[in-house]
């Protein structure tokens, strides 16, 4: 009896000590959660809900970005020729990668909800915010419509779904790529709203290719 005790334990922390790491491992490269705090992304999120968040990109998780891929604010506006052909070109080097892809971040489009490290708190806090526009674009920000800003190859402009109580780029201008921590995929608790993230495409004349 001792001695199947001991296997059993010895079996036990063999699986503890494999599955601590593994855990970690999965949370930094795949995929984690984070709670929405405040209600900058209201109506999308609303304050406490939990988000499940992509941290990579491998060719096995390439139906996320297919999902919801044309939901747009108004169904009506049509994409204009240079935005049509980064999406071409985005989906040509997806169908070009190998099985064992792996890319963290993930690549971000237009109207994607993501998770990134504040430009301006310290030390880091993370922040869930809507991108709007994309590096070599130009945008109207949401305070000042009447001024336009331009963003560097390197940089994403995010801002609030809910724009009149949002700290966002409006404040601190276009975040690095570098920032980047994930995609929010999908809300998992409550469970009254455990639903897909929907991706939403700017309003035509927000955001323009330069």
């Amino acid at each position: 009896m001792p001695t199947h005790l001991s296997r059993t334990a010895h079996h036990a922390l063999n699986f503890v000590l494999l599955a601590i790491p593994t855990t970690i491992w999965f949370k930094d490269n795949f995929f984690s959660t984070c709670r929405i705090k405040g209600n900058s992304m209201s109506p999308t999120l609303q304050d406490g809900d939990v988000v499940l968040v992509r941290k990579s990109d491998t060719s096995l998780f390439q139906f996320f970005r297919k999902r919801n891929n044309d939901t747009r604010d108004n169904p009506d506006d049509d994409d204009d020729d240079t935005e049509r052909i980064h999406r071409q070109l985005d989906s040509l080097k997806a169908q070009r990668r190998p099985f064992w892809y792996h890319s963290r971040p993930p690549d971000s489009s237009l109207g994607d909800v993501v998770v990134f490290a504040s430009p301006m708190i310290f030390p880091i806090e993370l922040q869930v915010k809507r991108v709007v526009a994309l590096g070599g674009q130009r945008v109207r920000p949401a305070n000042k419509k009447r001024s336009v800003r331009s963003i560097p190859h390197y940089g994403l402009w995010m801002e609030g779904d809910n724009d009149k109580n949002s700290q966002d780029s409006c404040y601190y201008g276009p975040v690095n790529k570098k920032l980047l921590v994930g995609q929010a995929e999908m809300i998992v608790w409550p469970p009254t709203r455990i639903g897909l993230v929907r991706r939403l495409k700017p309003h035509m004349g927000k955001a323009w290719w330069i």
